[in-house]
């Protein structure tokens, strides 16, 4: 089934949430250890970069700058790893769901 290129619109903000969300059932410990999204994003700023100041570590944290980030990036690629990348968003949102599911069924 083909989609026309409107389907295929790269919304950075439904990008930003379909990664976030994905990580928060992907991207954790075990339940007796599980951190928040943030907790888990300063351990592997620490574990990427060393040693860091505290101001240095939460100018790495910042949410808005992320997105921002994101953007700049998303607005370099072309117009078909942009389609590819916005599809890979809802993929990445479909896979949350189904995790999701399962966590409530006890799957």
């Amino acid at each position: 089934m083909a989609s026309s290129p409107a389907d295929r619109t790269l919304d950075i903000g439904e990008l930003t949430t379909a990664i976030e969300d994905f990580n928060t059932f992907f991207i954790r410990l075990p339940s007796v250890r599980r951190f928040s999204f943030s907790a888990l994003s300063v351990l592997h700023t620490l574990a990427r970069k060393g040693p860091l100041r505290l101001t240095d570590l939460t100018a790495t944290e910042q949410l808005a700058d992320r997105m921002a980030k994101l953007s700049r990036l998303a607005d370099r690629l072309n117009d078909q790893e942009r389609d590819v990348l916005a599809g890979c968003a809802r993929v990445l949102a479909r896979l949350t769901e189904i995790a999701a599911a399962d966590d409530a069924t006890g799957a």
